[in-house]
């Protein structure tokens, strides 16, 4: 079964082909082929090697924190769009961590607040993903840390303990100084809000996954009682299968001969149709 977006590994090719990496240096073999980047999700073990070649050439270029760097300047759309939002580092952390269970949604994840201004987040291998991958986790630390990039702030310490399949990580974030500090009630309501939609679309996604691989249950079912519940479009039950799939909106607006705009729109009125405020 696929288990991980091809975007984020995409995202990780052109990053390090600008620091002169080449591409066949990391694709291949065991890893993760250029066949796989023709689909939306790549096999978990070819992904495990990937990460180790990745780790491998990105050494001479200052290891996971220069390849860290690198990859914020190249986010993934679906982290772009965050960072424009311009949202407070503490809540943009909380929605970086939910978007990453649409990239990965077989890995586990928890965040608690156990004081303010630090959060923690433990990440884990569900139990059907082998091999382990200490570089999967090494990885996560580098880009979350740095992640606040996208919004004009300098990038966070982590604390990572590493574990056999898990890791847990320690941030301590910095107060906002946009005009967000100012409103900070209004948007703390806002953003908990979105959060809170991403988490509940987050547990559809692994519900029809396992679905799948536990039962062989008809996943276009489930999204055909989905649109009928929100009184969805042809076209926007199109854009929300294509979401569910993992695809960015670059992506859908290729598949359905749309411009990016167009889809946007559309995500946008399934949120609103689904019962969340923008």
């Amino acid at each position: 079964m696929s288990d991980v977006a091809v975007t984020i590994v995409k995202a990780s090719l052109v990053a390090s082909e600008r620091r002169g990496i080449p591409r066949a240096q990391l694709l291949g073999g065991d890893s993760v082929t250029e066949g796989d980047l023709l689909h939306r999700r790549a096999p978990w073990p070819r992904f495990c090697v990937f990460n180790d070649r990745l780790e491998a050439a990105w050494k001479p270029h200052g290891g996971v924190a220069g390849f860290a760097r690198a990859f914020s300047a190249d986010a993934p759309p679906e982290m772009s769009a965050l960072g424009r939002a311009l949202i407070p580092p503490k809540q943009f952390l909380r929605l970086v961590f939910a978007l990453g269970g649409w990239i990965h949604p077989s890995v586990a994840a928890r965040v608690e607040e156990p004081a303010p201004g630090v959060l923690e987040l433990e990440l884990s291998l569900e139990p059907r993903l082998q091999p382990d991958s200490p570089a999967f986790f090494r990885f996560c630390a580098g880009t979350l840390g740095h992640s606040t990039l996208l919004i004009g702030l300098p990038e966070i310490p982590v604390e990572m303990e590493l574990f056999p399949r898990r890791a847990r990580y320690r941030f301590r974030v910095p107060p906002s100084k946009t005009v967000f500090a100012r409103l900070q009630s209004a948007v703390d309501q806002r953003a908990s809000s979105l959060l809170a939609h991403i988490e509940d679309l987050q547990a559809e996604v692994r519900e029809l996954i396992a679905s799948r691989a536990d039962s062989g249950r008809d996943v276009e079912s489930r999204l055909k009682e989905r649109a009928r519940q929100w009184g969805l479009s042809p076209r926007q039950t199109d854009v929300l299968r294509l979401l569910c799939e993992g695809a960015s909106n670059k992506e859908i607006g290729n598949q359905l001969g749309a411009a990016e705009r167009t889809v946007e729109i559309h995500v946008t009125e399934l949120l609103r149709k689904s019962g969340t405020g923008s």
